[in-house]
């Protein structure tokens, strides 16, 4: 008996109709709908984004309402493909197609509709992006003959739509499932939603399997280069996650993807490790990062990591663990520890990451905080009043954050006030005998102190100011 494989095209359906918006001049956008030669209404729709991808805002309830000939809707066998963001728990309008005022088939959030029979395929509607793939499969209506079909997107009946909608692909045929996955996961890495399925690049093969990597698939998202689809995603975060991945540079090769996902595990640090006589809080969510490459003699990408930190954390004190030498988790006593190269009001930002340099196929990470960067203790300062009267006020304490540490030489403090104050910084070999001192009169808000010791050894670094006093120790290796 011999066997026939299956084979997968890379060809893929054409779509007989799409719509997504682009960004034509500030927060303002157009349609780009092929075929080309559509009408469509006039009115002006205010931008927004999905996954830092242009989406159109619902904020003016105005849906879109096209012209199109009759031979866009064959009314055969059909899948129609719908991506959008909503956080509304109402049952809210996706799209609805007019044909001699009647509305053959139609979908919201709950339900889809043809003609007079309902489909309840949700009883609530889903929040955060969403990827709706709607298929039919009938006989051809033969009890009307119109010139024109109305197509209405972000309305169905009485339901408007409430977030961003993405886009609208209409295909006039049933897609094979691996043709089906292929546009889902253009999609899916496009608007940042998670699937509950494997994600398959180009040429069918699995880049993310859902099963085997089901710890980490409770949120998942990726950046990529698909030039069939159009997709070319450089930045990307998972739905209400921490972090952001992008791209340093342009994906130049077909087929390369990076993919993540995570464990739905809580963000605050609480998870208390020590490596190094260093104490961390680490958190609990970690993340599993594969990359796919397009041809075998590939430049990795470049990337930069993004990581939005508790406000009450100092953000020199956070580092990245990155884990490349187990293939059942993260690690932290054998992990890479990476520093911050930058960091802003809101995030840290670790740039030039590479990904799986060993091949093993995937990385993980976490993210852990250094203690002090974590404390908030108060000091007690006591002053005396014009009538007398003695006066407790309470203010942070001194926060140092020091690395690396252990260091072969170089090294960084960064010291945080919340009250400035004037600073002396002393720092003493294992004998207590004092080999540097930097006196900081006017000290702000954050003091940097960069210095090399040659010497191998411990040392302990003294930091005072005019309320607090406080030590850390510095081991210096080779």
């Amino acid at each position: 008996m011999s066997l026939i494989p299956t084979l997968y095209s890379q060809t893929l359906f054409n779509p007989s109709l799409w719509i997504k918006p682009q960004q034509s001049q500030g927060d303002s956008l157009s349609l780009n709908i092929t075929p080309t030669g559509l009408t469509t209404d006039s009115t002006h729709r205010k931008a927004s984004y999905i996954n830092y991808n242009v989406g159109i805002n619902s904020i003016d309830s105005i849906p879109i309402i096209l012209t199109l000939p009759e031979r866009v809707f064959s009314f055969q066998r059909a899948t129609i493909m719908t991506a959008y963001l909503t956080e509304s728990p109402n049952k809210i309008g996706l799209w609805e197609l007019i044909r001699d005022t009647l509305r053959p088939i139609w979908l919201n959030s709950q339900e889809l509709s043809y003609k007079n029979i309902s489909l309840n395929y949700r009883d609530t509607t889903e929040t955060g992006p969403i990827v709706n793939i709607s298929h039919f499969n009938y006989p051809v209506d033969t009890s009307s003959n119109p010139t024109i079909d109305t197509l209405r997107l972000m309305k169905e009946g009485t339901n408007l739509f409430e977030g961003i909608f993405g886009e609208f692909i209409y295909f006039d045929t049933t897609l094979s499932p691996l043709q089906e996955r292929r546009w889902e996961t253009y999609l899916s890495l496009k608007y940042g939603a998670t699937l509950k399925r494997d994600y398959i690049n180009a040429s069918g093969d699995t880049i993310w399997n859902v099963t085997q990597d089901s710890l980490y698939s409770k949120g998942i998202a990726g950046i990529g280069k698909d030039t069939t689809t159009t997709l070319k995603q450089l930045k990307s975060n998972i739905y209400k996650d921490v972090l952001t991945i992008e791209s340093q540079g342009p994906i130049n090769t077909q087929g390369t993807y990076l993919i993540w996902g995570h464990n739905d595990m809580d963000v605050v640090p609480s998870l208390s490790i020590t490596i190094d006589t260093i104490e961390y809080h680490q958190l609990l969510r970690r993340w599993k990062i594969k990359p796919t490459y397009g041809t075998t003699n590939h430049t990795p990408l470049q990337t930069t990591l993004s990581y939005t930190y508790p406000t009450n954390a100092y953000p020199h004190g956070i580092v990245l663990f990155v884990d490349r030498s187990t293939a059942t988790g993260l690690d932290p006593y054998t992990s890479d520890i990476h520093y911050p190269d930058s960091v802003d009001t809101e995030r840290v930002y670790f740039h030039n990451l590479q990904w799986d340099t060993d091949q093993s196929g995937s990385d993980y990470f976490s993210i852990a905080i250094h203690s002090d960067s974590l404390s908030r203790y108060l000091i007690t300062k006591t002053t005396t009043s014009e009538e007398g009267e003695t006066n407790s006020t309470t203010a942070e304490t001194l926060i140092l954050t020091l690395h690396p540490n252990p260091s072969t030489g170089l090294f960084t403090l960064i010291v945080k006030q919340s009250n400035p104050e004037s600073l002396t910084i002393r720092i003493s070999d294992n004998m207590g005998k004092e080999i540097r001192r930097y006196t900081k009169p006017e000290a702000g808000q954050y003091t940097k102190i960069e210095d090399t010791i040659d010497t191998m050894g411990v040392y302990f670094i003294q930091v005072e100011s005019p309320s607090e006093r406080k030590t850390i120790k510095l081991v210096i290796v080779r």
